[in-house]
């Protein structure tokens, strides 16, 4: 039976925690430090982040709330209403702080990689997202959008239409 429970754990592990890997991939090139401005991923205990200002307390399951940094701003992407399960309306957003800054939030250092695009860009481009897609706890969440803002900022020199349109 304990097999089982650590088989059950380790596929459900795989399912919800996804790594964020910035421009650390193989196949991609991304701007160097002296062409670009650094960007950074931080992470947010999930439980803490849903509950809202509570006592402290210790989750034996450490799922995380993914947001990205760049350029004196935070970009994340939750559930409306911080539902964390299933499809629903997602929401950016955007703040010189982590949303909930009282949860211990970390960032992730050195640079993820580097982009030379502007903050207006990258806003519009997460305001973009919330207006092209749902979100889903499995198939469309935090750690989705921030590799896909990741990989905007990896890749491109000037700012994607679509970016520009919601900026």
């Amino acid at each position: 039976m304990q097999l089982f429970g650590l088989a059950l754990f380790l596929i459900l592990a795989g399912l919800f925690l996804e790594q964020s890997n910035g421009c650390g991939r193989s196949s991609e090139t991304c701007f160097g430090s002296s062409a670009g401005y650094g960007f950074y991923f931080g992470t947010t205990n999930l439980a803490c982040f849903n509950r809202g200002k509570r006592s402290p307390s210790i989750s034996t399951i450490r799922l995380t709330h993914r947001y990205l940094y760049y350029r004196g701003y935070y970009y994340e992407w939750t559930g409306v209403g911080g539902k964390t399960t299933g499809k629903t309306k997602g929401r950016t957003i955007i703040g010189t702080s982590p949303r909930r800054s009282h949860c211990n939030s970390e960032t992730d250092y050195p640079a993820a990689g580097y982009g030379v695009l502007s903050s207006e860009c990258v806003k519009g481009c997460a305001k973009y997202f919330q207006a092209a897609y749902y979100y889903h706890g499995l198939y469309n969440n935090c750690h989705h959008f921030v590799n896909w803002l990741a990989d905007i900022l990896c890749t491109r020199s000037t700012c994607p239409s679509n970016c520009v349109r919601f900026g």
